[in-house]
């Protein structure tokens, strides 16, 4: 065998290695962590007494129910200040063998206090096991506390104890872990692609490469923001909106029908339960002086947030009965309309040590029938496709990584629409304005924030682009030309069931690169190329009109209940007119007359100064000097008979694809000052700086030819 051979084969087996820790053994780990129970929160009645450490009875047995087992938080009773002698603590698996023995000098242990206790050894998940201990040199014994077992964690399966358990924690998320996979591949096939004799194998080779390596730098970007600086408005970023996607999750997973008023399923809603409505993430139960997450620490007294469904339950008569099983009536409320106290008939003070989370909860009526403790109400304005398939993919998913794992999902598939249309106008274009867009889709702080929200889906914007771009390129195929019709109409009729908005970018970002294509046909009177061109552009347009009316009457027929022509008049008078430049102030609340009345003018001006960055490192303050500098260009090179009327097309097209939602979605965008900056990336941003980098490039390096577009297909 070559050496190079052994090289690869041993390099191969590195990777699979470190993949495999990484991944699923899980090797990297980190801190302690456990979740400690307040003792303050246990009732005198359920401190069942102590039990001295030297008592035979002292034996805890219990079963790992988490990876990376770290050790155990010890409470200790009965402890002198000033305490001599060694604890030690054994922990022996289920055959009696000794694992691992701790020894703890008891002048380092305060009493009343938790005592966390590290251990040796990697125990199995869900294996028994059996801690012992023993004390030696010590004039005084310590002893642990006795509980009810409602205080005791899941891991205990003897004894009762008052004891914890803590793992340590995967040093790399899901998430983390998929992109950090993405990378090493890549590193490695691009390593190994140098070995292929078959050019035209390492050729497509590199490409794949090349296309994993791109989506994960940008994936990781999108997941963590990790270039740009504002990472606060990244983790805010249109939470309000996003979360009519998790709130249709919530509201399928308590059981309810994300339906209107005549029983019509949507794919969107506004959730709400007894934390709060569902607009931002990190809702909590109160804690303060008088409050203990939702439980008051004087009275048995549970307090609530005040909203559409806690007024339904929270009536006096009705019934609440908390994960321990204890159950008792409602005598009193007390509405102030943010939160609702709710007085119980409760002999004895609640906790969520005992009680456990007021999420736990169930409600009855008087006549003690169970009743829903969270309420959704249906987003009517599309038909939400979006909320549709991530409620689908969380059916697959622990409720407690859903979030992050539909962020990946978003992120990747962004990711890879993205690099699709870079890798698509370096093979039609050339590495420079395939450059040009990558690293704006990279830096661009309105696509970073965008990239992994769940409502917005923002490569379902850029779908029909990556379309349109390869139907230019392989225009003169025949077979290529109808794969690109059948994925616009599908790409067109998905985004629009997604959502209205931008939709006048998202077909112009279609149909951009033909039309440019078109325009330089004409310019340069090549009329067979011309005519083809022509057909094949009106064609995809007619396409994407089809798609729009498509998901129009899908939605219409949900509006309308089961009568599309109704569904239509409502979709124009409740979503359409609103957001456009038609509509009547008569029909519509004072709110939203200034953007009625505002000119289409004015807000157009209004998108011509940035509030930050236009990419990472340039301030918005320059974006009126990135218009206009290729503008200057132009005019130079018309004076010197040197015109590209190819970035001249683009330049003018993609300028009015941007600006042709704030025409037409003139309301809109009004209101919308805080997200639809980003309709400047659908091709403009990326061509202003493509423009003034390749001259500076032909200035510097008049025969480079990475400025020259290539022969199209």
């Amino acid at each position: 065998m070559k050496k190079k051979h052994i090289g690869i084969v041993a390099g191969s087996i590195a990777v699979l290695i470190l993949i495999l820790l990484i991944g699923p053994i899980d090797i990297f780990s980190h801190g302690y962590y456990c979740d400690e129970i307040d003792v303050e929160q246990i009732a005198d009645a359920d401190k069942l007494g102590l039990v001295d450490l030297d008592d035979p009875a002292c034996i805890v047995e219990f079963t790992p129910l988490k990876l990376h087992f770290a050790g155990v938080e010890l409470y200790l009773a009965k402890q002198p200040q000033k305490s001599s002698g060694v604890l030690t603590m054994a922990i022996y698996n289920d055959s009696g063998k000794q694992l691992d023995e701790v020894r703890i000098p008891l002048d380092k242990v305060k009493a009343s206090s938790w005592y966390k206790v590290y251990t040796n050894t990697n125990l199995t998940k869900n294996k028994k096991y059996t801690l012992k201990f023993s004390v030696s040199g010590s004039a005084s014994i310590p002893a642990f506390m006795l509980v009810d077992e409602v205080y005791l964690p899941d891991e205990s399966n003897s004894g009762d104890i008052l004891i914890n358990y803590a793992y340590s924690e995967s040093t790399f998320s899901f998430q983390e872990k998929t992109i950090i996979i993405m990378f090493i591949l890549a590193l490695w096939g691009m390593a190994g692609s140098c070995f292929l004799a078959d050019k035209k194998l390492r050729k497509y080779v590199k490409t794949v490469i090349s296309f994993m390596l791109l989506s994960a730098i940008l994936s990781w970007n999108y997941m963590y923001s990790s270039i740009n600086s504002s990472k606060t408005t990244f983790l805010k970023f249109q939470v309000d909106s996003e979360t009519l996607v998790t709130g249709a999750i919530h509201a399928a997973r308590d059981g309810l029908n994300l339906t209107d008023k005549n029983g019509n399923h949507y794919g969107l809603g506004r959730y709400c339960n007894l934390i709060g409505v569902l607009e931002k993430y990190g809702l909590e139960y109160l804690s303060d002086n008088n409050w203990q997450e939702g439980y008051s620490k004087t009275m048995p007294v549970i307090i609530v947030n005040s909203n559409d469904i806690t007024k339904k339950i929270a009536v006096v008569g009705n019934y609440i009965q908390f994960k321990n099983g204890e159950e008792y009536r409602i005598t009193d409320i007390v509405d102030d309309e943010i939160t609702i106290k709710i007085e119980l008939d409760a002999d004895q003070l609640l906790s969520s040590a005992k009680n456990g989370s007021l999420d736990d909860t169930v409600f009855f009526d008087s006549s003690h029938k169970k009743i829903d403790k969270s309420l959704v109400t249906v987003y009517e304005s599309q038909y939400g496709l979006q909320g549709r398939l991530f409620g689908y993919l969380a059916k697959h998913i622990s409720e407690e990584n859903t979030l992050e794992q539909l962020h990946l999902f978003c992120a990747l598939i962004t990711a890879f629409v993205f690099v699709v249309i870079v890798i698509l106008i370096n093979s039609k274009y050339n590495p420079l304005l395939a450059g040009c867009f990558y690293f704006t889709f990279l830096l661009s702080p309105w696509i970073i924030n965008f990239a992994r929200n769940l409502y917005w889906v923002e490569f379902t914007w850029f779908i029909p682009m990556a379309v349109g771009l390869l139907c230019s390129w392989k225009v003169a195929s025949r077979k290529w030309r109808i794969f690109c019709y059948i994925s616009a109409f599908i790409a067109i009729t998905c985004r629009c069931l997604c959502g209205y908005e931008y939709i006048s970018v998202i077909m112009m970002g279609l149909i951009s690169f033909m039309v440019i294509d078109l325009l330089l046909a004409l310019q340069k009177k090549e009329k067979k190329h011309a005519s083809l061109l022509f057909k094949t552009t009106l064609i995809l347009g007619i396409i994407a009109l089809t798609g729009f009316m498509t998901a129009i009457c899908i939605h219409a027929s949900l509006k309308g209940n089961g009568s599309i022509t109704e569904g239509i008049k409502n979709i124009i008078e409740d979503v359409a007119l609103r957001r456009t430049n038609k509509a009547n102030l008569n029909d519509f609340d004072s709110l939203y007359w200034p953007s009625i009345n505002a000119s289409v003018w004015e807000v157009y001006s209004m998108y011509f100064h940035f509030p930050n960055d236009v990419i990472i490192g340039i301030t918005g303050n320059l974006f009126p000097l990135l218009c206009l500098i290729p503008i200057g260009i132009f005019i130079n090179e018309y004076k010197n008979r040197k015109i590209d009327f190819e970035t001249i097309f683009m330049y003018i097209f993609f300028f009015l694809a941007s600006i042709s939602w704030f025409c037409l979605g003139k309301s809109h965008s009004y209101n919308h000052t805080h997200i639809n900056f980003v309709l400047w990336y659908f091709g403009f941003v990326q061509t202003c700086f493509y423009i003034i980098i390749s001259r500076i490039v032909s200035v510097i390096s008049p025969n480079k030819n990475n400025v020259e577009t290539k022969h199209r297909a």
